[in-house]
């Protein structure tokens, strides 16, 4: 079902800001994160969350992971599987460029992220 949403997400990888803009207003909710390495960066482009789940994953100590609908563009899968989809999640180190692609954040960060909805837009920029 689509439904019309005036929410979004702004990633900006060089500044290193996330902010949530809804109805035009935009609210800093990071001001640092860590992104992808130079081997693996973090894709550019307009996204949406696909999928928010609480995982096993020991990196994200019980914080939940922000699927996104895009794909790593230098890794063809991740962890044992077929695929590399990038993500939002929780992470010790969540500051520079250490990344396989996904934007690490701090605990705050990641529970504002996955209280949004599927579907929710988001444009990450170099």
């Amino acid at each position: 079902e689509l439904v019309e949403s005036t929410t979004t997400v702004e990633v900006s990888l060089s500044a290193r800001t996330i902010d949530i803009v809804r109805d035009g207003v935009a609210e800093r909710i990071a001001d640092d994160f860590g992104s992808g390495a130079a081997q693996s960066p973090t894709p550019v482009g307009r996204t949406s969350i696909h999928l928010t789940e609480v995982t096993s994953f020991e990196y994200t100590r019980g914080h939940p992971i922000v699927y996104l609908s895009m794909q790593s563009p230098t890794l063809d899968g991740f962890g044992g599987t077929n695929v590399a989809v990038t993500a939002f999640h929780y992470h010790d180190a969540h500051s520079g460029a250490i990344s396989n692609g996904c934007i690490r954040l701090d605990a705050g960060v990641i529970t504002r992220l996955a209280e949004l909805p599927e579907g929710t837009g988001v444009s990450i920029r170099p």
